[in-house]
């Protein structure tokens, strides 16, 4: 996983990318203004992170396990003795709609086991489980948490994330689009967006945009999604 808080990182990544895609960048060397040159074929390269704000900070849960995060983010458990009247309804005999309302319930709770956080599967599970065992709701963690074992990877953005993020694009474009004027301009002057959260459908719509708004500058735009398929997205504004 991209190191999110390292723009140097993020910066070779992404020309090493480039460099994979097009043999044209191979050249390409770190400088400034813009971030990588090739004075050889006269190529200049801006690259910039585009993405939300809250995905971003998520990323210092990353590597940290269940048990961690639920000591960083001070979530409070409850104990199974707590639930003393679904504990009564379970004991019990119950029909098969309450049964499904029971499992709804399950289903919305982890359960600590030492230094382990697991999912409760099954009403037999949760008999089982000692009264003082903590319980903590789903609803404490986020929804698209990705997982290896116990260990937080990274997060998925909403919907709502997704549908936005091609505005951020356009204002990412403008504003490099300003400081291209006071770069030293190359025969062929780029810039590469690193995304994380996106992926070709947003690629296509920040296409149909970016080619609707004049004065753009760059004669190339690359998008590179970074989380999903690591593919980079071409347009060539010259064409």
């Amino acid at each position: 996983m991209v190191n999110l808080f390292n723009k140097e990182v993020n910066e070779q990544i992404a020309i090493d990318y480039l460099k994979e895609y097009d043999s044209r960048y191979k050249n390409l060397i770190k400088l400034e203004s813009p971030d990588f040159i090739s004075y050889k074929d006269s190529i200049g390269v801006e690259v910039t992170v585009v993405e939300f704000d809250d995905f971003i900070k998520s990323f210092i849960y990353k590597d940290k396990t269940l048990n961690e995060y639920i000591k960083m983010k001070g979530v409070k458990p409850a104990q199974k003795k707590d639930f003393e009247a679904i504990n009564k309804v379970i004991n019990g005999n119950y029909t098969s709609d309450v049964e499904d309302d029971l499992n709804k319930f399950i289903d919305s709770y982890y359960y600590k086991k030492g230094n382990e956080i697991l999912e409760l599967q099954s009403i037999n599970q949760y008999k089982k489980l000692d009264p003082n065992t903590n319980l903590y709701p789903k609803s404490s963690f986020p929804n698209k948490m990705i997982i290896d074992g116990q260990r937080i990877i990274g997060f998925l953005p909403s919907a709502f994330w997704i549908g936005t993020i091609v505005d951020k694009y356009i204002e990412a474009v403008k504003d490099k689009n300003q400081k291209l004027k006071i770069y030293r301009e190359f025969d062929e002057n780029s810039l590469l967006i690193i995304n994380y959260t996106a992926g070709l459908d947003e690629s296509l719509e920040f296409e149909k945009r970016i080619r609707e708004i004049y004065g753009i500058n760059f004669d190339k735009i690359f998008v590179l999604n970074a989380l999903f398929d690591n593919q980079i997205y071409e347009i060539n504004l010259n064409k």
